[in-house]
């Protein structure tokens, strides 16, 4: 299996923090990586077999998400904002095992192929209940994307809901 490193900058916020958080219990296969003052690119030089979601903050918040597979820059994602599940009233007991991804555009399938999930084009979210564990489902709204991280049983919110202004694919 393949192993997905998630890092920010040198001194991200606790917000950034708890966003990172939350993405590692909804992606299987997933951990933290403080890299301190290790700069990026020694990073992905190590980590060639790997996929690293970088989080890039501005003002203390979550603003970008660069995908990198292979050492190369693959999706980046310009953020419009990021609802946690704290900003949800949500508690989110146990972290996912399992992912699948619904999604009917390029986004979804590029998104799919980084984080190594299986990608359902069109189907409901709610006809994969009890399929996987997190259901990450990704939509076209009137401001660009929205993802949203649900659970596979109840189909409640189980991490960050991501509303993303931009998306650009690099080397697919």
């Amino acid at each position: 299996m393949m192993m997905i490193l998630i890092t920010t900058s040198r001194n991200p916020s606790q917000r950034t923090r708890h966003f990172i958080n939350e993405l590692i219990k909804c992606i299987p296969g997933s951990a933290k990586l403080n890299r301190g003052k290790t700069p990026l690119r020694l990073l992905l030089g190590r980590s060639v077999d790997d996929t690293v979601i970088q989080v890039v903050e501005r003002s203390g918040n979550p603003a970008a998400i660069n995908v990198y597979r292979r050492g190369k820059l693959e999706i980046g994602m310009e953020l419009r904002g990021v609802k946690l599940l704290q900003d949800m009233h949500v508690v989110r007991h146990r972290p996912a095992s399992s992912l699948v991804m619904v999604g009917t555009a390029w986004v979804a399938d590029a998104l799919s192929q980084a984080l190594g999930v299986q990608l359902y084009p069109s189907v409901d979210p709610g006809e994969l209940r009890g399929v996987s564990d997190a259901i990450a489902v990704m939509m076209r709204t009137e401001y660009g994307w929205r993802l949203e991280f649900l659970d596979g049983l109840d189909l409640g919110p189980c991490g960050p809901a991501i509303s993303i202004s931009g998306v650009e694919a690099v080397t697919l």
